[in-house]
């Protein structure tokens, strides 16, 4: 399971049949005052609108979405939607291991040391709604102005679930763990940079040495991540990159050059960033991963009265889990002046 409805776990197929739980009590209520009492304008939702609005949801985040969140999607893990906050384990290192002709060791037990860390995962939600007499006129055209209200709130759901991943909500604490995201993560490798990317005036000599100290702080000294990372750049920076000047750059812009960067795996451009602001990370479970307790969707409120209007939640649960392991080395870094 992703951040949208897809081929799921068992986690995943609790989230699906979670949403389709509010959409059946919706129809029942429905049902009810029309069998009860006989109103017409109580009618079910049928599901060719459901299915238009699923399929939009998994169009709109597919074409839309953010480079970043988009290569976060298939990273993400479910759980039960019940959980506020998701800890994992810290990994230490294990006691030493020993050499020998006959394979014998004096110390047979070994274990790791370890810690805890973790993170929230919050709600985000935008409801949208119609009226009952405006419902009624769409039946005709199979209620594409709802679809079309469903789309701006899953643009909105997303943003919100963006600026989490990016920024974190300092307001949200629960049992000791906050919603932290990508900047301000204790997981993240914090890097100042001694380099303005985004100046004209600054030459690719010192934009190249700059951005391999930035690599060889996650790659070497006492972090020693060896995989490649993807970086994601402002974009400022992207602007500033598509120079061609020197000889090293004559038939290439800054931007491909740096793209060979031993430990670059690619370089996207994202519009969480701002003026010099660059984040990288690897693109694997063992780092960083989505965690979600519900899938982006649309569910129904019930309504119980004939002239209620008819209301709609567009609605995700999720956080970002950056990994570090009990030493404090990570494969995420968000690097700034």
């Amino acid at each position: 399971m992703s951040l949208i409805y897809t081929n799921a776990s068992q986690a995943g197929r609790a989230q699906v049949a979670h949403r389709d739980e509010h959409r059946r009590a919706f129809n029942a209520v429905e049902a009810r005052l029309r069998s009860e009492g006989g109103l017409t304008v109580n009618a079910d939702i049928g599901p060719r609108p459901w299915l238009e609005m699923d399929a939009q949801v998994v169009q709109l985040i597919g074409q839309e979405a953010d480079p970043l969140y988009a290569d976060l999607m298939p990273l993400a893990q479910s759980v039960n939607i019940g959980k506020f906050a998701v800890a994992y384990k810290k990994i230490g290192d294990m006691d030493a291991g020993e050499t020998s002709l006959t394979g014998q060791v004096t110390h047979v037990m070994g274990q790791t040391g370890s810690n805890y860390g973790g993170i929230l995962v919050p709600t985000h939600a935008k409801a949208f709604g119609r009226s009952w007499r405006e419902t009624e006129a769409n039946r005709s055209i199979g209620m594409d102005e709802l679809a079309d209200d469903q789309a701006a709130a899953v643009r909105e759901v997303v943003r919100l679930q963006t600026v989490n991943f990016i920024d974190g909500n300092p307001n949200l604490i629960y049992q000791g763990f906050a919603a932290y995201g990508l900047k301000n993560n204790p997981a993240t490798q914090g890097i100042t940079l001694a380099v303005d990317f985004t100046n004209s005036t600054t030459t690719f000599a010192q934009m190249d040495a700059e951005l391999g100290r930035v690599m060889g702080v996650m790659r070497g000294g006492s972090n020693r991540v060896t995989r490649d990372f993807n970086l994601y750049i402002s974009p400022e920076i992207e602007a500033n990159w598509r120079r061609r000047s020197g000889a090293q750059t004559i038939d290439r812009t800054y931007a491909e050059v740096f793209a060979a960067t031993p430990g670059i795996r690619s370089i996207k451009v994202s519009n969480t960033l701002v003026g010099n602001q660059m984040i990288g990370f690897v693109a694997s479970r063992e780092f960083i991963r989505p965690v979600v307790g519900q899938a982006v969707g649309t569910t129904p409120v019930p309504r119980l009265r004939p002239f209620d209007d008819y209301q709609f939640i567009t609605w995700s649960a999720s956080g970002l889990q950056i990994v570090e392991d009990d030493d404090g080395r990570s494969g995420v870094f968000y690097a700034a002046s």
